[in-house]
Formats: C-alpha cells, sequence, structure tokens
C-alpha cells in the first residue's frame, strides 16, 4: 500500500499479518523500475500496539516514543528517547502485561460467573500477623516514578474520573527550564477555573504561572487572569468580560461599537470589524480601514488560505480532512504531514520551498530527475 505526497515522493506502507502498520518509507524516485536502487527515507517504524492502542513507534531520526497507560487505558506517561542509547528495547510499559493480564482474567470470571479459589497454607497464616503495612507512593499514577535514564523528554498525566486533566509533569533532559509541573482545578460542571505551573530545577519546585477564571450564572466566563507570576495577585492583569442581557455576545471593552449579525457572529468587537460568509465562516478581520487576515475555503468547509501581515499560506487536505501540505503565495511546497490513520507522524519542512511534482513530465526528464535523487539518498547527510 502505498501513497503519493504533493512534492512527488511516494510513501509505502509495510503490513503484519494482521494489517497493522509496522513500518513507512520515503521513496522520492518517481520512475517504477529504478526504486530498487534508492535508499529509502524511513519515516516511521517498530510500531508495537497492546490492547488500547499504539504503545511505541520509532522515528526516521532514531527518536523513540513510547506511551503508557493506565488500567482504565487512559494516556499516563509518553516518553520520547534516543533508540541507540537503548540497544535492549527497554519496555516502558511492562507494568502493563499484568494489568492487562488481571483486566482480561476478570472478564472471563464475569463472563463465566467464576472466581479464582486460592488456598493458603500453615506458613502464609502464621507469618500474616507479623506482615508490615506497605506505604504507597507519594504522588498517584506515573507521576512518581522513576525518571527514564538517557530521555529526551518526558511527559505524565493524571486525570480525573470524569476525564479532565488534573497534573501533568514534563521533564527535559535537554533543558532544564522545561522541566515543569501542571495543576489544573474544575468547578462541579466540569469548567476549568485554575492552572498553576511550577518550574522544577535541582530537585525543588518554583512557582511560575498562575490562571484563574471566573464564570457567571449563564456559565459564561466573566473574569479570566492569566499567567500572573504568583497566586497572591488576586487582581493583576484581570480582564472583565461583559455579555448582553440574556445572550452570549460580549460586549467590547473598549468605546468601539459593538455589532453582532443575525447569526450571532461578531461584525464589529474591540476596534476590529469582522467578514463572514454565507455559510458562517470568517473570510476577514479588519482594524483601523487595514486588513489583518483573510480567510479561504475549499468545497468541504476546510480553511485553504490564510494571510496574514502579507504572507499567504494554502493548505491541502486529504480524503480524511487531514492537513496534507503547506504551500506559499508561489505555491511552493513548505511543508507535508505524514499520518497513519488519524495519528500524526511525521513533519518535512522546506523552508526554501519546493515546487510539486508536475503532472506532465517527459520520460527523459523524469528518469534524470529520479538518478539524481537516487545519488542524493546515497550520498546526502540526511
Amino acid at each position: 500500500v502505498a501513497t503519493t505526497l504533493p512534492d512527488g515522493s511516494r510513501l509505502s506502507y509495510v503490513r503484519n499479518g494482521q494489517a497493522q502498520v509496522v513500518s513507512i518509507t520515503r521513496s522520492a524516485v518517481r520512475t517504477p523500475w529504478l526504486r530498487r536502487f534508492e535508499r529509502d527515507q524511513i519515516i516511521a517504524t517498530d510500531f508495537e500496539r497492546d490492547l488500547f492502542g499504539l504503545r511505541s513507534v520509532t522515528a526516521g531520526n532514531g527518536t523513540q516514543t513510547l506511551y503508557e497507560r493506565s488500567r482504565e487505558g487512559a494516556l499516563a506517561r509518553t516518553v520520547h528517547r534516543h533508540r541507540a542509547a537503548h540497544p535492549q528495547q527497554v519496555a516502558l510499559g511492562a507494568y502493563l502485561a499484568p494489568a492487562i493480564r488481571r483486566h482480561t482474567s476478570g472478564l472471563i470470571e464475569k463472563m463465566l460467573g467464576i472466581a479464582p479459589a486460592h488456598a493458603s497454607d500453615r506458613s502464609s497464616l502464621a507469618n500474616a500477623t507479623r506482615a508490615e503495612p506497605q506505604t504507597g507512593p507519594g504522588l498517584p499514577g506515573r507521576l512518581d516514578s522513576p525518571s527514564e535514564p538517557g530521555a529526551l523528554r518526558d511527559h505524565r498525566y493524571l486525570w480525573s474520573t470524569n476525564g479532565y486533566l488534573l497534573l501533568s509533569r514534563q521533564h527535559s533532559a535537554l533543558d532544564d527550564a522545561a522541566s515543569t509541573l501542571n495543576s489544573h482545578a474544575y468547578d462541579t460542571n466540569g469548567r476549568l477555573i485554575a492552572s498553576l505551573r511550577w518550574r522544577q530545577q535541582d530537585g525543588a519546585a518554583h512557582e511560575q504561572a498562575v490562571w484563574r477564571y471566573a464564570y457567571g450564572p449563564s456559565q459564561r466566563r466573566v473574569l479570566a487572569q492569566q499567567e500572573v507570576p504568583s497566586q497572591t495577585e488576586v487582581s493583576a492583569d484581570t480582564l472583565r468580560s461583559r455579555f448582553e442581557p440574556g445572550t452570549h455576545r460580549r460586549i467590547g471593552a473598549d468605546a468601539t461599537p459593538t455589532r453582532y449579525n443575525a447569526n450571532g457572529q461578531p461584525t464589529q468587537l474591540d476596534g476590529r470589524a469582522y467578514d463572514w460568509d454565507a455559510l458562517g465562516r470568517l473570510v476577514a478581520v479588519h482594524q483601523d480601514e487595514r486588513t489583518l487576515a483573510r480567510y479561504g475555503y475549499d468545497h468541504r468547509g476546510l480553511r485553504n488560505l490564510k494571510a496574514v501581515d502579507g504572507h499567504t499560506r494554502h493548505m491541502l487536505h486529504d480524503e480524511a480532512r487531514q492537513p496534507l501540505a503547506e504551500l506559499d503565495a508561489e505555491g511552493r511546497i513548505l511543508r507535508q504531514y505524514v499520518w497513519a490513520a488519524d495519528l500524526p507522524l511525521a513533519v518535512i519542512d522546506t523552508p526554501e520551498g519546493i515546487a510539486p511534482a508536475p503532472v506532465e513530465q517527459s520520460s527523459f526528464a523524469r528518469v534524470a530527475g529520479d538518478l539524481l535523487r537516487i545519488v542524493h539518498s546515497w550520498f546526502s547527510a540526511a
């Protein structure tokens, strides 16, 4: 199975006996009989899966990403590390094996209406009174797990029973400033009311930023305090939002008029004017008789044009409505995306821009270009 990127390169998907993708390679050669001489570029390989989904994948640059999940299947940890530093394939999610066995056996017991019987010997009964209580970990979930040796980035997550993110920890071996701990609080309606970010350095946590939000009786956010340096700041950088009575239409903070169209979309707000098309999609933003941004859409309603501050970007999407490529105003490819189903795997950047693959090309020109690509694939530093 293969697909083609806008630059003409070919993606090949290698599958196992269960039709699951295990490797993705990229070939720039367009002549079929010359592809055997090219050194394919590895996009992703060594896909490993468990009962909950993807567990491990290795990118073409050798960076391995591993995913740990809780017994309920919620993502608990994500680790990025160099594959070369761990030749023996250390299974970061090895703790899942007994959890999966317990989960599977529990389902079987419920289906059959049976439970396992365990007999206790005399020695275990004699020693039971002398057993000492075990102390649990300092932090719940995977937050207190030891750091993975050689990990580039280590992300950990703790979720509530309702699926809300409560705690997240990010550790970077490359930059100590990137090691942070974030906590979030919600009200009874599941609305975010506070977030704290702590910077971890030398084994100590230092408060870095605070976010606070308040809501009115109509479920509207009326107060916002974002990224203040300390929890003791209760009024600094506070934004107040006012709304028209009985609606969710916000009233502008300055003296400029506020107007909405019949669909409830703002046409004038906070000194800016907004243009909408007949389908309710934003097409332009103006301020002080100057156009700040313009947007365009394709026949599926996907945004395929964005022009901001004189920089124009065109966006191509695949059949699954996923981003496929970004082009500049001249139609040169600046970025391409590689997907495996709904999972983004790689981004191919070409800041200088390259032309898309021509629709029609002579055989001589195609073969000559392929020969150059073959030489480049073997002798390029990439």
